[in-house]
């Protein structure tokens, strides 16, 4: 029996095609906005296994290839995520401060804000600070919020911008709760 489908190749690259306009909506209304510092936000929504992360993943694989050097491309994922701060730290922050381009961004800001950036890497990348994180309130340590609403303000001020694509959102409530005042800070900070 002939195989239809290549289940073995992520549906990107050489394994992508089509979907070509759906690839220069999003291109056109999103990424280059955020090229040039527009914020954006876009709910993408569908049947499972329709392809949403695997569009998501061709045009972050595009946009990388571009080389857009003021731009870091995130792509994170609620799948398995049991928090807030984990996720932040853990599917945000941890790819952010290792992301190609972060220290080139750093050396380019002026020193304030490199030594701002500095703090909020070093403290976020300790993991002395994670379990009172992890453990404790959602989003109510106020040092760990302090430093992440104040991280991409820096970045954006300086020309820099972070694009953030989060996967499986539909899991959104372990990671924020239900309260409607966690996913408004989350909103506020984007």
């Amino acid at each position: 029996m002939e195989q239809v489908f290549d289940t073995n190749h992520a549906a990107v690259g050489a394994f992508f095609y089509g979907r070509e306009k759906e690839l220069e909506f999003y291109q056109r209304e999103l990424f280059t906005p955020a090229s040039r510092g527009l914020s954006r936000y876009f709910s993408v929504t569908g049947m499972k296994r329709i392809g949403k992360t695997s569009l998501f993943r061709e045009l972050c694989r595009r946009f990388r290839a571009a080389k857009n050097p003021n731009v870091i491309v995130l792509e994170a994922s609620l799948d398995k995520v049991n928090g807030f701060w984990p996720f932040w730290i853990q599917g945000v922050l941890k790819p952010l401060f290792a992301a190609r381009g972060f220290a080139e961004m750093l050396s380019q800001l002026e020193e304030e804000d490199a030594q701002l950036l500095g703090e909020c890497r070093a403290y976020f990348l300790d993991p002395n600070h994670w379990r009172p994180l992890f453990e404790g309130d959602i989003v109510q340590d106020m040092v760990a919020r302090n430093y992440l609403e104040r991280l991409f303000p820096v970045l954006y001020d300086a020309g820099k911008y972070v694009i953030l694509i989060i996967d499986e959102f539909d899991k959104a409530e372990k990671v924020f709760g239900k309260q409607e005042e966690n996913f408004g800070w989350f909103r506020g900070l984007l």
